[in-house]
């Protein structure tokens, strides 16, 4: 089966911790592939990712088939894309 390559937008608490499990390969068939945080020293350590300060960017590059946000009320602001399949939140 394929890997379904995801994206958090929020890196606070709740994004670092489903962001550090991810990397460490605990999903089997996830990877995380980008991170959105409007704080950018929230990001210093996913360089290796792609790397937005907004949202809708991330679910709109085609970098994420999902996309997860901690934060519903801001999340219900957000729409799925052709190329995003699903945002949760």
């Amino acid at each position: 089966m394929s890997t379904v390559r995801l994206g958090i937008v929020g890196m606070g608490n709740m994004g670092k911790f489903h962001a550090d499990y991810l990397l460490a390969g605990k999903v089997s068939r996830g990877e995380l592939t980008a991170v959105c945080s409007s704080s950018p020293a929230k990001l210093g350590a996913y360089k290796a990712l792609r790397i937005f300060d907004d949202a809708q960017k991330l679910i709109g590059s085609g970098a994420v088939m999902q996309s997860s946000s901690p934060r519903p009320i801001r999340s219900t602001r957000l729409k799925p894309s052709p190329r995003c399949r699903r945002v949760c939140t």
